[in-house]
């Protein structure tokens, strides 16, 4: 049982780490989107 506990524990943290990640993914990729349009092409 103690494996199985374990194994779901590790699920939620990355669910709950994927979940921040599409939060925060407009704010993580801003400075990017700033950077590439200020750069000569």
């Amino acid at each position: 049982m103690k494996t199985v506990e374990k194994t779901s524990l590790n699920t939620l943290i990355l669910a709950v780490l994927l979940l921040f990640f599409c939060n925060n993914a407009d704010k993580i990729s801003q400075p990017f989107t700033a950077l590439r349009d200020f750069s000569p092409t």
